[in-house]
């Protein structure tokens, strides 16, 4: 063989054989001096670690990956816009070997940033935790923002973030918001700054599409801050001793680790299983940290819905009211997000779920005939061809008000019109025992199921008004006639109860007769955002002013 080419192929060998071992070790090299700077426990538990607050801003970002960074993300760094390791994660997602796509390059990207935090080796991560190109994109569009990067600084290791729509009629249209009487609808613990990431339980307020819903994951600062949103900081340990706060923190957010993975809380339960948002918060300094005095400023006008539902489903008869609940407030979550809803998915709900895991329910309707009865009975509603007697009677009020029939004096036409609300009233009544003969269901088992549910239906139903009437008030419009029927109905109801209530002296006395008398009622073992967002003593700062 010639010696030339021998030699020649060789080298080539050689050479290739020192490029993929240099590739594999420079790799290992600077992933092993990533997890030495950036990732080590001691570091994260003083923030990001590569610098302190007294050091130079310029000090943020790793040497090693210096060069890769151009003077914007430098900037972006410096004021806590970018995380420390940025250049590193970069560097991931700009790999130049030619069988590594981009696509690729950002897994890479979001490896490195996650393996930061301990997860129990399972993926309990948001869906853009760890993406550089995420975490630039939201850099730039705050970098001139002094009002946002002033807040991002601001949130420290251990405090809790609630959150909730900027826009009123956002607010106004919001199911937590509506469902808690309050402007927040989702709350996080920080257990990293500069800038924060998070650890949230997510459900009611996820995007239908986001696959990791429905569970505690970790999530990030570019995924969950934005001008769309308004927030408040609370810090449980305000005032207390440094040494003390910092082991407090330690504690809360070791708790919050440890629910990792742990499922969303449809049911709002007082376990550890499964955890809203605000529970786990909570919970996290109440329990996590051992602090009792931890107290969230409950609220009876918060929590007037929560009770509402917890009744009804307890009247109902569930085989298994914490699946039955979570059932419920999954199915909520979904028929919400629709616009306009589609009545039909309500119905196929109520027969195919409702009926058949509630024994009140199951026993009336214990039959597939009796379903399907039950089912056209629902048709018929949405379809506006019930309540004949009721729309009448309203008509009729409405025209003899148009007529100025109840404006005579001495009091007679104040008579004239307690009598025609009265009409009114009874007309509903009898529409709805009506509805109840056309079911066809078991009338033995309607007169107890009626009996278990009419005293929490008739206390709550103003509570039931205000969450269906204002979960529909932006979209109304587009209901069908049988759904805007049902609202007029419990709208009017509502009123009438806050208008008698208004009566001096024996106002509020009189409107325990009317339906929606749930006053004072809380939820001890409920704890809303809101609820958090209350204690005045933990509060910080807002975000915007």
């Amino acid at each position: 063989m010639d010696v030339k080419k021998t030699f020649q192929m060789s080298s080539g060998v050689i050479i290739l054989a020192i490029i993929i071992l240099f590739g594999s070790v420079s790799e290992t090299f600077a992933r092993n001096l990533s997890e030495k700077l950036i990732f080590s426990e001691d570091a994260r538990l003083e923030g990001i670690g590569l610098s302190s607050a007294e050091n130079a801003s310029e000090s943020r970002f790793s040497e090693l990956f210096d060069d890769s960074l151009t003077d914007e993300e430098r900037y972006l760094i410096s004021i806590y816009l970018l995380p420390a390791e940025y250049g590193m994660l970069k560097r991931e997602l700009k790999q130049t070997n030619w069988f590594f796509r981009k696509t690729k390059g950002i897994e890479r990207a979001k490896d490195l940033f996650r393996a930061g935090y301990s997860s129990q080796g399972k993926d309990f991560f948001s869906r853009d935790f760890g993406d550089p190109d995420k975490m630039l994109e939201w850099a730039k569009i705050y970098k001139k923002d002094s009002e946002m990067i002033a807040f991002v600084a601001s949130i420290t290791r251990g405090d809790i973030i609630i959150m909730g729509p900027e826009e009123k009629i956002k607010r106004d249209a919001h199911v937590v918001c509506i469902l808690t009487k309050g402007p927040f609808h989702h709350a996080l613990v920080c257990i990293d700054d500069s800038p924060p990431v998070f650890i949230d339980a997510i459900g009611l307020v996820a995007a239908r599409n986001d696959k990791t819903a429905n569970c505690v994951r970790y999530t990030s600062w570019h995924e969950q801050i934005s001008r769309d949103f308004r927030y408040r900081i609370i810090r449980p340990t305000m005032g207390l001793p440094p040494v003390e706060a910092a082991d407090k923190v330690n504690k809360a957010i070791a708790y919050a680790v440890n629910q990792l993975g742990k499922p969303y809380d449809y049911a709002f339960s007082d376990n550890e299983q499964a955890f809203y948002c605000s529970e786990l918060a909570y919970k996290a300094y109440s329990i996590g940290a051992s602090m009792p005095d931890f107290l969230p400023q409950k609220s009876p006008e918060r929590d007037a819905a929560i009770v509402a539902i917890n009744t009804i489903v307890d009247g109902l008869g569930p085989k298994d009211k914490y699946d039955l609940s979570n059932r419920i407030g999954k199915f909520a979550k979904d028929y919400s997000q629709d616009s306009p809803p589609d009545v039909n998915k309500l119905f196929d709900f109520f027969v195919d779920v409702i009926a058949t895991s509630c024994v009140s329910v199951e026993k009336v309707f214990p039959t597939d005939r009796s379903r399907k009865s039950l089912r056209g009975v629902l048709q018929k509603i949405a379809d506006d061809k019930a309540f004949s007697e009721y729309k009448q009677a309203k008509a009729n009020y409405n025209a003899s008000k148009q007529a100025g029939k109840f404006d005579t004096g001495y009091g007679i036409g104040a008579a004239k019109e307690i009598v025609s609300e009265s009409s009114i009233g009874l007309s509903l009544a009898k529409d709805i025992f009506a509805l109840v003969s056309e079911s066809e269901g078991n009338k033995f088992h309607i007169i107890n199921l009626i009996c278990r549910l009419i005293r929490p239906i008739y206390r709550n139903l103003g509570s039931y008004g205000e969450l269906i009437a204002g979960v529909s008030s932006t979209s109304k419009a587009s209901a069908g006639s049988g759904v805007q029927s049902i609202l007029s109905m419990i709208e009017w109801v509502t009123e009438k109860r806050e208008q008698v209530k208004k009566i001096p002296v024996a106002g509020p006395l009189l409107s325990e007769l009317i339906p929606g008398a749930n006053d004072g009622k809380i939820r001890t073992d409920f704890t809303s955002p809101t609820d958090l967002g209350n204690i005045s003593s933990c509060i910080v700062s807002g975000f915007p002013k």
